[in-house]
């Protein structure tokens, strides 16, 4: 489905004009290609104007597919991207982590707010975690919660396990401890290892819910399966 702020009219237009190329692409999805033939397609799909080939050709460049790191040209097809508003998520990372060009992290709280304005759940997410580190926007605690809960009202676990655990410790709303078990307990359902280490710590607390620590050595162990630094120093696990 395309973003809301895509006219339908814009897109029946296009559409019609490039032949169905979206529909033929979107089917090309579905199946397994080497990643030689999938460029290709990628690529042509890109002169046609489809946003997610972008990031897809963006992704093939920055992820090293096939012994290549070329970081600028990453770049290159994520600003291309970020053109389609719900689509400049990877134009923010590009500036967080200095992808193909100099770190900027002004520039990346900007796109990823771009993307989340226009319904991006991930992006919704790590706009809340600027606000909550305070990456290229002052730290806000309270804007932190506000966007975390849109992105967990999307499933986003990410934002599910940092919803519970601002509502845990009262950070940028009143303290939940009940409520936050339970947002808790869905992200660590989902394997979140956060989520799973502060379900442990809370049963090891009785903290929102009944003391008990054979519940809470569970969910340490189960963090640190997951590779937590913190429940591996408290089960004596050691990293895979």
């Amino acid at each position: 489905m395309y973003p809301m702020h895509v006219k339908r009219n814009d897109l029946n237009a296009k559409s019609r004009m490039k032949g169905d190329f979206h529909v033929r692409f979107r089917e090309r999805l579905r199946v397994k290609f080497p990643w030689s033939t999938r460029l290709e397609w990628y690529e042509k799909a890109v002169a046609n104007e489809i946003p997610m080939a972008m990031l897809r050709v963006g992704e093939y460049y920055l992820y090293d597919y096939d012994s290549l790191n070329e970081s600028e040209k990453a770049f290159a097809y994520f600003k291309k991207a970020a053109e389609y508003e719900w689509y400049s998520e990877g134009l923010g990372i590009c500036y967080e982590m200095g992808i193909g060009v100099e770190e900027n992290e002004t520039e990346a709280f900007k796109y990823y707010t771009l993307a989340a304005d226009n319904g991006n759940t991930t992006s919704m997410y790590r706009t809340g975690l600027c606000y909550y580190n305070g990456v290229g926007v002052k730290q806000n605690y309270a804007e932190a919660y506000r966007w975390f809960t849109d992105a967990a009202g999307n499933e986003n676990v990410a934002a599910i396990y940092y919803l519970g655990k601002m509502m845990m410790y009262g950070e940028g709303c009143n303290p939940d401890p009940e409520a936050a078990v339970q947002w808790l307990l869905k992200a660590a359902e989902k394997n979140n290892d956060k989520a799973q280490f502060e379900l442990g710590n809370a049963y090891l607390t009785g903290n929102g819910v009944e003391e008990n620590d054979e519940i809470a050595m569970e969910w340490f162990e189960k963090a640190a399966e997951n590779g937590n630094e913190k429940a591996l120093k408290i089960t004596g696990r050691r990293r895979k």
